[in-house]
């Protein structure tokens, strides 16, 4: 019974999804401030982003039966980021924290030889904001 009470005196029906609001809200602020209506952007909170921005919003990475229930290794995540960035073109890169599925894979091609990213923010929270350098092969 006092489990119970304190559980309801805490709220911890909605523990997870005020942990998920903490790390994705300051996505939505930097979105709302600094991109235009019609810029694409990938991101980890997609769903969450499109919804408050009006943004259009891909994926960061793709989610595939084949790497469950392991999670994919970094060339995996590096080749569907790269797939995603040549594909959708997006103006910007949006990560809600350092474990993003992305996260080892925008290093690669942040720091690589062939610069694809550019780190321009880090925000509350852990997060970081990229602009996709266009591939200058496709023009």
């Amino acid at each position: 019974m006092r489990y119970n009470a304190r559980g309801y005196q805490q709220r911890w029906w909605d523990t997870a999804q005020r942990a998920v609001a903490r790390q994705l809200l300051p996505l939505v602020d930097w979105t709302q401030q600094n991109t235009r209506p019609d810029d694409v952007i990938a991101s980890d909170g997609d769903p969450l982003l499109h919804l408050y921005t009006g943004r259009q919003v891909v994926p960061s990475a793709r989610w595939a039966v084949e790497t469950y229930p392991a999670a994919a290794d970094t060339q995996t995540r590096l080749a569907d980021l790269r797939e995603l960035l040549a594909t959708y073109n997006p103006r910007y890169l949006l990560l809600s924290n350092n474990k993003s599925p992305s996260a080892a894979a925008t290093a690669v091609l942040r720091d690589g030889p062939q610069l694809r990213l550019q780190m321009l923010t880090t925000l509350s929270g852990g997060g970081a904001v990229f602009a996709a350098v266009p591939d200058a092969t496709r023009e």
